[in-house]
C-alpha cells in the first residue's frame, strides 16, 4: 500500500512539474581577489572568485558608487577571473559578481578596494616682500577624500632633525612658534589603512627678518633738568631702521600720550610743545622690514624757565644824521616767537611801541621777520616818524609823547603828511 502511494505522487510530479522547473538558481560565488577593503592596488587589477555549480556565466561590475547607479566596468565572462587597466589612482572602488544560468542569477557578492594613493604635491605658503610671516599655512593637493597626511617641518633640507611632524585629515596646516629670519623645509605624505605614499619633494620658505635693534637715547640725558622748552631730542641711528616712533608723555607708564609721531631722522624738536618747569617722559622705537621693534628705555626730563623767550639786550644803532625833508630806512632782524613786543626808537632815550602786544611780527608768523624804520624830518617842535604798515606818529613835544595820526594805514609816499 505504501509503495503505491509513492508511485502515485511521482506520477503527479512528472505530469505537472517538468524536470526543468525543478532546477534552482546558481549558488552565490565567494570573492577571492581583490580582498575586501584592500588598498594600494595598481593597474592592471585582476578580479577572481569561486566557481558556482551549474553556472553558465558570470557578470562582474565595478563602480565608485555603492548602489552601482553607474559602472566603470560591466563585463560577462564564463571564467572565474577577469582584469582591467582602466582604474584611476587614489580612488575607492566597489565591485560585485554573480553567477548566471538559463534559469536566473545568483545574489551578488560584494567587495571594495582602493587603488594606490598619489603622492601629494605642495603649494608654497603666502609670501610677503621681505619673507613669510611667523604663522604660515601650508597647502598641498588633496589626493582623495578619505586620506590623511603627515606633515614634516625642519630647518635642515635632509629632515634629519624635525621641528614638527603632524598628522592631519585636512589638506592644509597652519604652523606656529617659528623663528624670524630662518629658512624652513617641509614635505607631506598621504596614508590610509593599508597604503602609504612616499614623501613629496620638499619646499622651503624664509620667515620675515628680525625686529630692529632698540634705539639708545642720547639727549637730553635721563633725569636732566632746566632743559629749554625747545630742546631737541636725539637718539642713536639703528642700522636697518626706516623710521622711528617717538612718544612723549607726562606719565612714566605712558598712560596718556601727549605726542606720538613717526620720524625718519634721529632727532626731533617738538615746537611749540614743551611748557616751562614741567616734567616729561620720552621713548623711541625703530621700524624696518621686520616690523616695529621694542621701545627704548624711558628717559625723564624737566624743563626750566621759558628759555624759548628771546633775551635781547638793548642796542643803540646809529645810522647817522637825516637831512630835513629826507627819509632813511634800515632793518632789524629778530627771532620771532609771536608773543613779544617789538619796541624801537628814532630819538635817543625816547621809546615807542612799534607792534601791538601779543601780535605776530609778520602775517605768516615766520621764525624771522624784517622790519623797516623810517626817520622823518622835524618842523619846529613837531616830529614825525612811522613804520611801514603800522601808521604815522606825531610828537609836538620833542618826542616826549606821541599820537598816531593814521595808525594801521599804509605809509604815504611823501613825508611829512600835510
Amino acid at each position: 500500500m505504501r509503495a503505491h502511494r509513492v508511485f502515485f505522487i511521482f506520477l503527479i510530479m512528472v505530469t505537472f512539474f517538468p524536470y526543468s522547473s525543478l532546477q534552482t538558481q546558481p549558488a552565490a560565488v565567494v570573492i577571492l581577489s581583490p580582498r575586501d577593503s584592500s588598498a594600494g592596488l595598481q593597474n592592471p587589477i585582476r578580479f577572481t572568485w569561486t566557481q558556482s555549480p551549474l553556472a553558465l556565466a558570470y557578470t562582474v561590475q565595478v563602480s565608485t558608487d555603492t548602489l552601482f547607479h553607474s559602472t566603470i566596468m560591466s563585463r560577462s565572462t564564463a571564467d572565474t577571473t577577469c582584469s582591467t587597466s582602466r582604474l584611476g589612482s587614489s580612488t575607492r572602488y566597489y565591485w560585485r559578481v554573480r553567477a548566471e544560468d538559463t534559469i536566473g542569477a545568483s545574489v551578488w557578492a560584494y567587495g571594495l578596494f582602493t587603488t594606490k594613493l598619489d603622492t601629494p604635491s605642495l603649494s608654497d605658503p603666502e609670501s610677503y616682500p621681505f619673507g613669510t610671516n611667523l604663522t604660515p599655512t601650508l597647502h598641498w593637493s588633496n589626493v582623495c577624500s578619505f586620506a590623511s597626511y603627515t606633515v614634516q617641518l625642519s630647518v635642515l633640507s635632509d629632515f634629519s632633525v624635525l621641528i614638527k611632524s603632524v598628522n592631519t585629515s585636512f589638506d592644509s596646516l597652519t604652523v606656529d612658534s617659528l623663528s624670524r629670519a630662518t629658512t624652513y623645509y617641509w614635505r607631506v605624505k598621504a596614508f590610509i589603512t593599508g597604503d602609504t605614499t612616499g614623501y613629496s619633494g620638499s619646499h622651503s620658505f624664509t620667515t620675515i627678518p628680525n625686529l630692529p635693534a632698540v634705539p639708545q637715547l642720547l639727549f637730553p640725558a635721563d633725569n636732566s633738568t632746566d632743559n629749554a622748552v625747545n630742546v631737541r631730542l636725539r637718539w642713536n641711528r639703528v642700522a636697518t631702521a626706516q623710521s622711528y616712533d617717538l612718544q612723549i608723555s607726562a606719565s612714566p607708564i605712558f598712560s596718556t600720550i601727549l605726542r606720538d609721531t613717526t620720524i625718519v631722522d634721529t632727532f626731533y624738536r617738538p615746537q611749540p610743545f614743551f611748557r616751562p618747569n614741567k616734567q616729561y617722559f620720552w621713548r623711541v622705537s625703530a621700524t624696518d622690514n621686520g616690523g616695529t621693534g621694542n621701545f627704548s628705555e624711558t628717559y625723564r626730563m624737566i624743563t626750566g624757565a621759558d628759555t624759548n623767550k628771546p633775551q635781547i639786550a638793548f642796542q643803540n644803532i646809529d645810522i647817522g644824521s637825516v637831512k630835513t625833508g629826507l627819509s632813511i630806512d634800515t632793518s632789524i632782524v629778530i627771532k620771532n616767537t609771536g608773543k613779544e613786543d617789538l619796541i624801537i626808537s628814532s630819538i635817543k632815550n625816547k621809546l615807542w611801541t612799534f607792534v601791538s602786544s601779543g601780535l605776530p611780527l609778520n602775517p605768516k608768523n615766520a621764525a624771522y621777520g624784517t622790519y623797516s624804520i623810517y626817520f622823518l624830518t622835524s618842523i619846529g617842535t613837531n616830529l614825525y616818524t612811522g613804520g611801514m604798515g603800522y601808521g604815522i606818529y606825531l610828537s609836538t613835544d620833542n618826542g616826549n609823547s606821541w599820537n598816531a595820526i593814521n595808525s594801521g594805514l599804509p605809509i604815504s609816499n611823501s613825508f611829512p603828511p600835510t
